[in-house]
């Protein structure tokens, strides 16, 4: 997949709505990350979880696939987003060996 910015291809709201979102004091790329807000007894961690689950059965492919195409901070998330969600499809498992 060739680099691009989100913007380019008309999914500039993917940067806001799964990547820099706040479920805690810091964006989500941060925190998943470090993992510290994924251990049991955190605060905002089972609300993290919960939101977490929700935005990966909620994007779609082609969002995915433009989180995908972008920098490291993207495409971290879009791996568990990915994962949390179990996508199988081809395309998202070769991208995020």
């Amino acid at each position: 997949m060739p680099f691009q910015r989100p913007e380019e291809i008309g999914y500039g709201h993917v940067i806001e709505r799964y990547l820099t979102r706040k479920d805690s004091d810091h964006p989500r790329y941060l925190e998943l990350n470090s993992l510290c807000v994924l251990r049991p007894g955190r605060p905002y961690a089972e609300s993290f979880a919960r939101h977490l689950i929700d935005d990966a059965a909620a994007i779609t492919d082609a969002e995915l696939e433009a989180l995908l195409t972008y920098e490291w901070r993207s495409r971290l998330t879009a791996a568990w987003l990915i994962g949390v969600g179990r996508r199988t499809s081809p395309t998202f498992l070769s991208a995020v060996k």
